[in-house]
């Protein structure tokens, strides 16, 4: 086993020299995110909530890119071991076609529909208008992202990932600074809040296609062929997309299963009163699955009921220590449900019974306008 691991000299040197400038621009992307949430965290729960529902298409996309590339990968590192950098020229070609046609969709409809796209992931109209702001504006900075991620993918895969770390690198300052500067207001910036965010991704994500750009102009390791890239010809479009597309299926269907959490989570009731609500919520939930259990021909299992902030308000910690130390005076009441019913919509306010209720006296008012 030992000796899968001895390599002849030099060679895990050469591994290392590759491999960790990918980790670092990995993780430098995925930073770049974490920067406009943690710095809009700072401005209010709502807000970062809002942030974080509006960059669950961005993530979708990040994913869709990341496929591109990797159909890329595949071609341009044998066509570069074969010195043939037309064929390369084409291959980046076809991808910068897909990148950017994909993209520049997506950005056209969070720009004319972010409410609506927003709604698909959190029903709170709140977070809806704190974030239609960001996602309109966001959604352009990804185009100029793919480009450039094509490009440094490429060189990646030419036995030049450096370049992808530089690149992302001076994205990652120029969007932190900006970060810094428009969201609060500083160095006589407006105070822009999420839309402070979302314009320095935007800035931030040109800045680096500029640097992408002049340098692709400059370098005469892999010069660009402009002809090639704009015609790539049908051969290797047939080639890119057997390589490519499989993975972009993968990684599209594994991003959005990932980012069903945050929509679940965000249509979930955002919090509840413990005492005034919470019952109410448990026991319509509870009833509404003995409804589709019946209509389905199934039996009722356990209810678990999620929650994300359940609370209990100080003036109502007098009241719920009372009713702990009553005593009930009477058995639980059995719920009953009409068995003749087998449509979920013939369902009225009679096909339901509670039989043995007998409720405690109490004569506490519960405030609920808190």
């Amino acid at each position: 086993m030992t000796s899968l691991f001895r390599r002849e000299p030099g060679f895990y040197r050469r591994l290392w020299v590759l491999t960790l400038p990918i980790v670092l621009q990995n993780l430098i992307t995925t930073s770049l995110g974490f920067a406009d949430t943690f710095m809009v965290g700072l401005l209010g729960n709502a807000e970062m909530a809002a942030v974080t529902a509006a960059n669950v298409p961005v993530f979708i996309l990040q994913l869709v890119i990341f496929g591109f590339q990797s159909g890329l990968a595949v071609l341009v590192s044998q066509y570069w071991g074969r010195g043939d950098t037309d064929s390369i020229n084409r291959c980046m070609g076809v991808a910068l076609y897909a990148v950017t046609l994909f993209s520049l969709t997506v950005a056209l409809i969070t720009f004319f529909l972010p409410a609506e796209v927003l709604r698909l992931v959190t029903p709170n109209e709140d977070l809806v208008a704190l974030g239609t702001s960001y996602i309109r504006v966001v959604g352009f900075a990804n185009v100029f992202n793919g480009i450039s991620s094509v490009y440094a993918g490429m060189q990646r895969s030419t036995e030049n990932p450096r370049f992808g770390m530089i690149l992302f690198a001076i994205s990652m300052c120029v969007n932190t600074f900006l970060n810094y500067v428009l969201i609060f207001g500083k160095f006589g910036a407006p105070h822009m809040g999420v839309t402070g965010a979302a314009a320095a991704t935007l800035i931030s994500r040109i800045v680096e296609f500029a640097v992408a750009l002049l340098y692709a102009l400059r370098s005469r390791r892999i010069p660009l062929r402009p002809g090639l890239i704009l015609a790539p010809g049908r051969d290797t479009l047939r080639r890119f997309v057997k390589y490519s597309v499989p993975v972009v299926c993968n990684e599209t269907l594994w991003g959005t299963g990932t980012s069903m959490l945050t929509v679940v989570m965000g249509h979930m009731a955002a919090s509840q009163d413990m005492l005034a609500a919470n019952n109410w919520n448990v026991v319509q939930y509870a009833v509404l699955v003995h409804m589709f259990a019946q209509v389905s021909g199934l039996e009722a299992g356990e209810l678990v009921h999620v929650i994300a902030d359940a609370h209990i308000y100080d003036r109502h910690v007098p009241i719920i220590e009372k009713l702990l130390r009553q005593d009930p005076g009477a058995p639980a009441p059995r719920f009953i449900l009409d068995p003749t019913v087998r449509d979920f919509y013939a369902f009225t306010r009679d096909s339901f019974q509670l039989e043995g209720y007998a409720p405690a006296p109490f004569e506490d008012k519960i405030p609920v306008a808190i």
